[in-house]
């Protein structure tokens, strides 16, 4: 995972939740947050089948990539994000549909994605270790929730009220902690 207990609640200020509930709801938001970010953030060797785009260059799963040893002609971009793969680039003809067209699908090994926190203390991003953290916290304490419409920040009823952030259904994702979440969009799935 690329966030540890220690980040948890530091971020959350909660310290009543024992150990075991929160790595299980950190495993959780995590996944979640992968699922809505369309990419994995372990950093771990990974084999994958990647499509060679028309200027050479393929997708990983998981980034920022620190090494690739398969294929053996592969290098890592600039920026860390795509993997020249070797192959010749590939060129669409000019004037025909490329919906019939097959790009090259290339099995490349490599590691990349974020080195797990040691004692707090992590390589991802501050945004994205502190929205999975806000998520684990849902779900650690779902019972402080309340299901309200969207855009509400305080619910009221018979002298009772209730008002914050956490507001929403523990399984949701409330809006401003999903757009944090989407700024970490896979870079393939933010091309058009």
């Amino acid at each position: 995972m690329i966030v540890d207990e220690t980040m948890y609640r530091d971020v959350t200020g909660d310290t009543f939740t024992d150990q075991a509930k929160v790595l299980r709801m950190l495993a959780r938001a995590q996944a979640r947050a992968e699922e809505v970010t369309e990419r994995n953030f372990d950093k771990i060797s990974r084999t994958e089948s990647l499509t060679v785009e028309s200027d050479g260059l393929s997708w990983p799963s998981a980034y920022p990539v620190s090494s690739v040893t398969v294929p053996s002609t592969a290098t890592i971009s600039d920026d860390a994000i795509s993997i020249a793969t070797g192959q010749v680039p590939w060129y669409e003809p000019l004037g025909y549909s490329t919906d019939n067209c097959t790009r090259p699908v290339v099995l490349v090994t490599y590691v990349g994605g974020w080195d797990a926190p040691v004692a707090g203390v992590g390589t991802a991003p501050t945004g994205l270790t502190d929205a999975i953290c806000e998520l684990a916290h849902r779900y650690c304490e779902p019972a402080s929730t309340v299901t309200v419409p969207a855009g509400a920040t305080s619910l009221g009823s018979r002298g009772q009220s209730v008002a914050g952030g956490r507001l929403g259904g523990s399984s949701s994702i409330p809006g401003p902690l999903r757009a944090t979440l989407r700024g970490y969009l896979h870079v393939r799935a933010r091309q058009p």
